[in-house]
């Protein structure tokens, strides 16, 4: 009956229909599926997740991939494969699963993934397994809109990975957008640790100097100061840069 009914509808129902009739079993296979996974990284306790939105995701993955193996990589006494990142093909809340699944060799430090392709249910969703202990927006993703209903719900919707962070963890913002510090005053769900050129942030950095592919930046952040020296091979890196800067900085004063 099922069958008959798709067959005499035209091209456009056919698509919604089967969706509907999937849905359930497509359920009970991501909640087995995202269960197994959460298993896999359970026992890690000493893996830390992070999860980042907004705009500029994929360049904020691998420059903080990069700082975090510079870094373990000595601590860890050359030891590699520590940090991992959710490949940019692997999109959707599949996609994280299988890159994770397909990739987990036994022992992280870090896992990075970016949530730009999820929908609000999927993030929750990915969070309610995955469960990252710090986000990170540097900026908004998307237009926002002079109509205040409008604008509303488009904070709404950038703010899915602050909620589902929660109180449990720490979300890594810029306080330079302005976008972001009226998503921040209006939803109070996570701890928020600021970081920007804005001497208000908790975390402020500024450019000290850049030459023959170096840029050296400033970081003031609870009343000490220090300078990082960071490979760039591209001035317009930096704002992405003192992002993942923002992250490494705040995860050392916390260890």
């Amino acid at each position: 009956m099922v069958v008959e009914l798709i067959y005499v509808l035209d091209n456009k129902t056919i698509i919604p229909i089967v969706s509907v009739l999937l849905k359930p079993w497509e359920d009970r296979l991501l909640a087995g599926t995202t269960a197994r996974t959460g298993e896999l990284l359970t026992g890690q306790p000493a893996l830390l997740k992070i999860g980042i939105s907004g705009r500029h995701q994929e360049e904020l993955k691998c420059q903080l991939k990069k700082l975090l193996e510079e870094r373990y990589h000595l601590l860890s006494g050359g030891q590699t494969n520590l940090v991992f990142t959710t490949p940019k093909d692997y999109r959707g809340i599949w996609g994280i699963i299988q890159s994770i699944q397909q990739n987990f060799p036994g022992q992280w430090q870090y896992l990075i993934t970016g949530v730009e392709s999820l929908s609000e249910e999927e993030i929750n969703r990915t969070c309610s397994w995955l469960k990252p202990q710090i986000g990170l927006m540097a900026a908004m993703a998307g237009e926002t809109s002079e109509n205040r209903a409008e604008h509303d719900i488009y904070l709404y919707r950038q703010f899915a990975l602050a909620r589902a962070v929660g109180r449990d963890g720490v979300m890594i913002v810029n306080r330079d957008d302005e976008a972001i510090r009226q998503g921040m005053d209006k939803y109070h769900a996570s701890n928020y640790i600021t970081y920007g050129q804005n001497k208000a942030a908790d975390i402020c950095w500024t450019v000290l100097s850049v030459a023959a592919g170096v840029v050296e930046i400033g970081i003031f952040y609870q009343g000490a100061e220090k300078s990082y020296h960071l490979e760039l091979n591209d001035p317009k890196e930096i704002p992405e840069l003192a992002a993942a800067l923002a992250v490494m900085v705040y995860l050392e004063q916390e260890k």
